[in-house]
């Protein structure tokens, strides 16, 4: 396992927090140097070493991907060395608030693209031509089973997961011949910190227990279960191995059977 992606270095997006970091710290112990790129930088820093004591070695970039031209300065800012970089990761993103869909506008549009969708591309146009160059690369992009399905409520940011697909399984058709793969991890509702509050708030609105809320929520699932973290970043680690050298334009879903 330590040796799986020995000599490799994988650019992660989001990674100083929730699945983004599990992702970074994951691909850090199967033997991958980090460029960790993030608008945090003291838990960039915190990112960085955890690495360390995994004797791996870092490089922590400050970026707001939804910024153009904001990813190429902040690693050159860092000395990370683009044209090495073998793997990237795509995992920062964003939610808009539960909404229907005439109560948003052209701001929640762009937020929600800018990042979701603009930000993969930018990460991507960052990283690829030195992937080109020495004709290796394995580019991951962190989806939803909302790009799957409509959604009530949610569809400014079901539509960028949508959008998503579409740019990485072209990413895929373009840079294939170049030895670069491109797929999508695509998780369910992921059992951790952020959906734990959200099942909180709704217990005490609706007057029901957590555990009933999770039970409701996981029921949408065959497996009557949320996916973790742990879960997520074992399919991103596939999908950047060796292992997978010849599985590119993918949608490989971790939703415990929500989308069937």
């Amino acid at each position: 396992m330590t040796a799986q992606l020995a000599g490799r270095i994988a650019c992660v997006t989001g990674a100083t927090r929730g699945v983004g970091r599990h992702i970074a710290l994951t691909l850090a112990a199967a033997g991958a140097e980090l460029v960790i790129v993030g608008r945090d930088a003291d838990m960039a820093s915190e990112v960085a070493a955890r690495a360390a004591e995994l004797g791996r070695k870092s490089w922590c970039c400050a970026a707001d991907l939804s910024v153009p031209d904001t990813l190429a300065p902040a690693l050159a800012a860092a000395g990370a060395p683009v044209g090495d970089i073998g793997i990237l990761v795509c995992a920062a993103g964003m939610s808009l608030r539960h909404a229907p869909v005439w109560t948003y506008d052209a701001s929640d549009y762009r937020a929600c693209f800018d990042l979701n969708v603009f930000g993969v591309l930018q990460a991507v146009n960052t990283v690829l031509p030195g992937m080109m160059a020495r004709r290796f690369g394995r580019i991951v992009a962190i989806g939803g089973t909302y790009g799957y399905r409509g959604v009530a409520g949610s569809s400014l940011y079901a539509a960028s997961k949508w959008a998503l697909r579409g740019l990485i399984k072209s990413v895929a058709m373009d840079a294939g011949p170049f030895g670069v793969t491109a797929n999508i991890v695509a998780p369910g509702g992921i059992d951790g910190e952020k959906l734990r509050a959200q099942f909180a708030q709704s217990a005490v609105r609706e007057g029901l227990s957590e555990q009933a809320v999770y039970d409701r929520f996981a029921a949408r699932s065959a497996m009557r279960q949320l996916v973790s973290e742990a879960d997520v970043a074992a399919m991103v680690l596939f999908a950047v191995s060796d292992a997978a050298a010849r599985i590119t334009g993918q949608d490989l879903l971790v939703d415990g059977g929500t989308v069937v």
